[in-house]
């Protein structure tokens, strides 16, 4: 990627001596404009930056250039407060940006993503009302790993069965154990079917989005008649 660099703004207008009068055309000149004059055989001069295209562009003819001096410009017409100057790093340096896509593990390694949550447990069954659930942090949070903070409830189907409980995962440590946060899930109503296919999931909070699910079996031994 490149860009042109546009105009230098100048709050002032430009006053006589920052322009650069030429009292003739030089002979043997090419062409002749605001910023540059080309020309065979050009005579030395004070009033600007001499050179050959020889030696700047490699040309094969000895090829004669001026060019003004700082931000001065010949026949320095309209425009007073946007300057393009002679040889001034803004219009001999471009910019260059190379970009690479990166795939695979590299782009992985370099994309910021938020931190997984899993439960400790693959098989989940309760059997009581209120029940606390292991959930863990898979690795440390760091620059390109970023916090999360989810709910957690069983759902039979679309149906929440169950309170709702936030948690955020933030920790920094390698540390398995420092990883592993409790949710205290009570469920809602008494006609539960141990048959029956509930699960916990585990969603984004901020984006409502789910993170995984595990299947839980809910199996009361009884039930208490003032739930």
């Amino acid at each position: 990627m490149t860009a042109d660099h546009g105009f230098l703004f100048q709050q002032s207008k430009l006053e006589s001596a920052d322009r650069t009068a030429l009292a003739e055309k030089p002979v043997n000149t090419i062409k002749s404009k605001k910023r540059y004059v080309i020309g065979n055989e050009l005579p030395e001069t004070t009033e600007a930056w001499a050179g050959s295209t020889k030696n700047t562009a490699g040309t094969i003819s000895d090829t004669g250039f001026w060019v003004p001096k700082g931000a001065n410009r010949f026949h320095f017409v309209g425009g007073a407060r946007f300057v393009h100057g002679g040889v001034m790093p803004q219009e001999i340096v471009v910019p260059v940006v190379t970009v690479k896509q990166l795939r695979g593990a590299k782009a992985e390694k370099r994309t910021k993503r938020k931190v997984g949550v899993i439960s400790a447990k693959s098989s989940l069954k309760m059997v009581n009302n209120i029940q606390r659930f292991d959930l863990m942090q898979t690795e440390a949070v760091s620059d390109q790993v970023l916090a999360v903070t989810v709910s957690v409830a069983i759902y039979e189907g679309d149906s929440k069965v169950s309170s709702e409980e936030g948690v955020t995962f933030d920790c920094a440590t390698d540390s398995v154990a420092e990883r592993v946060k409790q949710v205290r899930l009570s469920l809602s109503g008494s006609n539960f079917d141990r048959n029956k296919d509930y699960f916990l999931i585990i969603k984004d909070k901020d984006l409502n989005t789910e993170i995984d699910r595990y299947k839980v079996t809910i199996d009361l031994a009884f039930t208490d008649e003032f739930l």
